[in-house]
């Protein structure tokens, strides 16, 4: 038989239960796509402003498919990994979606020059159409998880021209949620806690509450088995002593 003490406890631990997963749900994903937007600005900020980097005639030469022009330019762009290391590569794209320069850190993603990178339509409509910076999702590059901010290089890096390539620069999408996770675990600390206090208070006033019902019960005993004289001393001004 389940004691009253047990019920009471579970009446009040299984709804604040409930609440703790609902509450804490919600909050990781609100968390969540709050560190994805900072993430992304973060990105494609830093792949706007390293557009600096590029010298605009290697530029040109390697849209134009000189090789040695594209190693060059993949040699200026390690600069950013090189002091950023929060990045993990960096590399060039015309305005097609095909790579034509990569910093020394690309190929641990298996990306090299050549290669057709997974950048969507829409995305290269609206850099192209807005000439502004965008970033993408957390989506997959050759196996490995990954978050991309792009920026529109200019012919001669100069703003008020034509666009003719992507600065694309990727973080390990591991980092949104090691920074989501960073940011809730010590609200779910204090939350665990406050839980654990309600719990035992809980626990500790239902248990001196319920505490006179086991003297009736006693005494209950001792009258089924003959002893019609027994008296109870119970002073606790409600129900049960009534």
């Amino acid at each position: 038989m389940k004691s009253i003490t047990n019920k009471a406890i579970a009446t009040i631990v299984i709804p604040l239960a409930i609440s703790f997963i609902i509450t804490n749900i919600v909050s990781f994903f609100s968390v969540y796509n709050n560190t994805l937007e900072a993430t992304g600005i973060e990105a494609y900020g830093c792949a706007n402003i390293t557009t600096a980097l590029i010298d605009p005639n290697l530029m040109v030469l390697a849209l134009e498919g000189d090789t040695l022009a594209q190693q060059e330019l993949g040699k200026l762009i390690n600069w950013t990994v090189e002091h950023k290391h929060i990045f993990r590569n960096q590399y060039i794209l015309d305005l097609n979606g095909t790579v034509v320069a990569t910093d020394d850190y690309t190929s641990e993603v298996d990306l090299k020059t050549g290669d057709s990178h997974p950048i969507d339509e829409e995305t290269l409509e609206y850099i192209k159409t807005n000439k502004i910076p965008k970033d993408s999702r957390v989506y997959d590059l050759n196996g490995h998880s990954t978050l991309t901010g792009y920026a529109p290089v200019f012919l001669d890096n100069d703003p008020s021209k034509e666009i003719i390539a992507i600065s694309a620069i990727d973080f390990d999408g591991k980092i949104v949620m090691e920074r989501t996770i960073e940011n809730i675990k010590s609200n779910l600390f204090f939350h665990l806690v406050q839980i654990i206090l309600v719990i035992l208070v809980s626990a500790w006033f239902i248990n001196r509450t319920i505490k006179p019902i086991k003297v009736v019960q006693k005494k209950m005993r001792e009258v089924s088995e003959g002893n019609l004289t027994t008296e109870m001393d119970i002073n606790t001004k409600d129900e049960i002593e009534e």
